[in-house]
């Protein structure tokens, strides 16, 4: 991924959800486990893309964790 100074990070990450609505999940979202992945990239790279290079890979990973949790990401999961 690309950092907010233009330098290049090797990041990587786990997602965690839970389906509230089992009913929404199967039916209302093409590919739901695909959709899930692209929006977590999604909110990786806008986190990530606020920072420096040594704030990804050394201090700011706490802080990046807490960010990307509270990113509504609208797809009506729980991350």
């Amino acid at each position: 991924m690309v950092t907010g100074d233009l330098n290049a990070a090797s990041v990587e990450w786990i997602v965690q959800f839970r389906v509230n609505n089992p009913k929404q999940f199967l039916f209302q979202v093409k590919e739901p486990e695909s959709t899930l992945r692209a929006v977590s990239e999604s909110v990786m790279r806008e986190v990530v893309g606020d920072r420096t290079v040594d704030e990804v890979i050394t201090v700011g990973r706490q802080e990046i964790e807490v960010v990307a949790l509270q990113t509504d990401a609208g797809i009506g999961r729980q991350l």
